[in-house]
């Protein structure tokens, strides 16, 4: 197995560390800056003599190992380096997410053989709008995956042309502005899709990371960037088609019809589409496909003047209001509906979850302690599972020199999943409880 030496900087001058070809290196350092690194992913199979595609990925908390363990396997199967930035994050300015991602591709066109030209980007939530952004604003980007997030626009038109493939669950409150964003885009003559799974605000699934490989490959194959492997185009044919014709969707029009659009905007360019044509403008005519889209249009409408309405009320939240109308609201997200209702309860949820969130932050800056402690309660009554709101919660009580508190909160945020030992040791509000013994034992168990 082939390793490249890089050269790493550290406070101690310049050290060397090896990049195994085949494995993830969690930190691999920019040569021109040692405060900015990335994890990275090269297959096996590298060598310098001949141009590789590249994907650059963005976590929204920095955590750049986790999306490319997630590519890792497909990247392997279908030749391509991942690399996922370590400083860009939820709440940093646009231009130094920019000035990462520069250095990031100057660092690796400088290690490697890269193709300038099949340069992908992709991100999650916050990470998924520095992806697009980049996209928008700073051309040679092939194309952009942005997962549980929209495309943002300035106003101004892209400054190159370039795919784009929105992925979200369907539970994740973003979902309706990837499913707005579709249409969009077919007006305004991109290469695009939208992908759907079962699921929340969250990374996509292994079996979804397949679809999303599958479509960069295509893509790159479509722009003639890299060789049509029709092989791989005809075992993508057959899959789907199978699928579209199996027993359980026997009865669904709909769902077939989903099938036949993936497969419509996967295979454009490359295979001739007039059949998929054909059989997507049939099923279009089928009553129950027409119902779904229906129903599929009233559900963003409602979702829309639910939100107006809740975005209003959040401005001066009543905590009784808030209490009762959480519950309604759960109560509704776990009916069983048929025309996808509860779908729409479930992201309004995730919805006040994330504004909750925003204002409990928001108000912490301000050191508003009552507003604060209202909406981390919002929070957690909207999103009780999530270990965020008692870690505010326990922000709170430090600001309110309540060690007790400080201690019974943070325990709960760890029972809740909460493992960010180093968020601890650093967030000042916490260190005067350092040296508590309660504080250390949620040290220990932050793991």
């Amino acid at each position: 197995m082939s390793m490249m030496v890089a050269a790493c900087g550290s406070g101690n001058g310049v050290s060397q560390k090896k990049i195994e070809n085949g494995k993830v290196t969690p930190v691999v350092k920019c040569s021109s800056d040692s405060t900015i690194s990335y994890a990275l992913f090269v297959p096996s199979n590298y060598d310098d003599n001949k141009k590789w595609p590249l994907i650059i990925a963005f976590d929204p908390h920095a955590a750049g190992q986790l999306p490319v363990n997630l590519l890792q396997e497909e990247a392997e199967k279908h030749g391509f380096l991942v690399a996922g930035s370590n400083n860009s994050k939820n709440g940093m300015d646009f231009n130094e997410s920019k000035s990462i991602y520069h250095k990031m591709l100057d660092d690796l066109s400088a290690r490697f053989s890269i193709d300038t030209a099949l340069v992908y980007t992709l991100g999650f939530s916050g990470g998924g709008r520095v992806a697009g952004s980049l996209a928008m604003t700073e051309g040679g980007i092939a194309g952009v995956v942005s997962c549980g997030a929209g495309l943002s626009s300035n106003g101004q038109p892209p400054r190159q042309a370039f795919s784009f493939l929105g992925v979200a669950g369907t539970s994740d409150f973003n979902w309706t502005e990837l499913a707005s964003l579709d249409p969009q885009l077919e007006q305004a003559g991109f290469t695009h899709h939208f992908l759907d799974f079962d699921g929340k605000h969250e990374w996509p699934p292994k079996e979804i990371v397949t679809e999303i490989m599958n479509w960069i490959t295509f893509d790159a194959m479509r722009t003639g960037k890299i060789p049509t492997d029709r092989s791989a185009v005809n075992r993508f044919i057959d899959r789907n088609d199978s699928l579209a014709n199996s027993p359980s969707l026997a009865g669904d029009p709909y769902q077939q019809w989903k099938i036949y659009v993936k497969m419509n905007h996967f295979l454009q360019g490359l295979t001739d589409i007039t059949a998929l044509d054909g059989i997507i403008s049939q099923l279009e005519k089928e009553p129950k496909v027409l119902q779904r889209q229906k129903e599929t249009e009233d559900q963003l409408k409602l979702e829309e003047e639910l939100r107006q309405n809740y975005a209003g009320l959040l401005r001066d939240p009543d905590p009784d209001y808030w209490k009762t109308e959480s519950a309604r609201l759960k109560s509704l997200s776990e009916k069983p509906a048929a025309d996808g209702k509860s779908l729409v309860y479930k992201r309004i949820l995730g919805f006040l979850s994330l504004s909750a969130y925003m204002y409990s932050n928001n108000s912490l800056k301000q050191n508003d302690l009552e507003a604060a402690q209202k909406y981390v309660e919002i929070y957690r009554l909207a999103d009780p599972e999530n270990s965020e709101h008692r870690y505010l919660a326990a922000v709170v009580a430090a600001r309110k020199h309540e060690k007790d508190e400080v201690i019974k909160e943070l325990s709960a945020a760890i029972e809740l999943g909460f493992k960010d030992k180093a968020r601890l040791l650093a967030d000042p509000d916490f260190a005067a409880y350092q040296s508590e013994a309660g504080f250390q034992k949620i040290l220990k168990d932050c793991k």
